[in-house]
């Protein structure tokens, strides 16, 4: 893996570690992902058990079938209905990546099954080097900074789409990563960037030697401390979730005991 798993008990860990000289040294965009559990696998959802691959189009389809007379704006693109899709947490092949560390370490120690839910255990903060794992699978850009980006012409990331997928049956490549247009508030604030696997599920931590991939681990002792930190900082589920019913919770929370 990219580092040794060093362990973050607070904000100014991640800060220091954030400013060492290998990570300033660090050329091309930096990812992170925020699990309660360092037992989680980096896999998106339609991956695990009870969904498969071939699932998909029965997912997406009932879902627009269902989905159409609540939107203002019907998605004019195959991955629009795969982002709105994964929003209202349909399984799908799209993996949640930020770019922001603060936000990657939020998730780290907050539950959204329940804030402390996972308390018990160790976290981990993921990060991830996004050209290294596009080299993986074959992508390879002029562009020190480049990523591919989630519209349908993309010439790196059609052959992921879903009818594409369907349409032919032996092709299997490594999971891409590119950025996304941010349609709304939420992938906005939390600074959202995607992963997307095609027909291979192999977790990301397992492909290659690692080179592209590592983690710091989040003492169960120090996420507490380190929402309190957090929330001191701003990065509260206001900020990170800009939604109404989450003002109204915040508004609550100093009456509720």
């Amino acid at each position: 893996m990219l580092f040794d798993e060093q362990r973050i008990r607070g904000v100014t860990d991640l800060l220091s570690l954030l400013d060492s000289p290998r990570e300033r040294a660090r050329k091309g965009p930096v990812w992170y992902r925020g699990l309660t559990s360092v037992r989680y696998k980096l896999i998106p959802t339609l991956a695990r058990p009870p969904f498969r691959l071939e699932h998909e189009r029965g997912l997406l389809n009932v879902f627009k079938q269902n989905a159409v007379q609540f939107l203002d704006q019907r998605p004019q693109s195959q991955w629009e209905w795969l982002f709105l899709a994964r929003h209202h947490k349909v399984p799908t092949r799209l993996l949640d990546w930020t770019e922001s560390p603060l936000i990657g370490l939020y998730f780290a120690v907050h539950s959204l099954d329940g804030v402390t839910r996972n308390d018990e255990k160790d976290g981990a903060l993921w990060v991830l080097l996004p050209r290294r794992l596009n080299e993986e699978a074959g992508i390879k850009q002029a562009d020190a900074r480049g990523l591919p980006i989630f519209e349908d012409d993309d010439e790196y990331l059609q052959n992921y789409l879903p009818a594409k997928l369907a349409s032919e049956l032996t092709s299997r490549l490594l999971p891409a990563a590119g950025i996304a247009i941010r349609h709304s508030k939420r992938m906005q604030a939390q600074y959202s960037v995607f992963t997307v696997t095609h027909r291979d599920q192999t977790p990301i931590e397992s492909i290659g030697r690692g080179a592209h991939v590592g983690r710091y681990i989040i003492p169960s002792s120090s996420k507490a401390r380190i929402r309190r930190q957090l929330e001191g900082l701003g990065v509260d589920s206001l900020t990170v979730f800009p939604e109404l019913d989450n003002a109204a919770s915040l508004a609550r929370r100093r009456y509720d005991g």
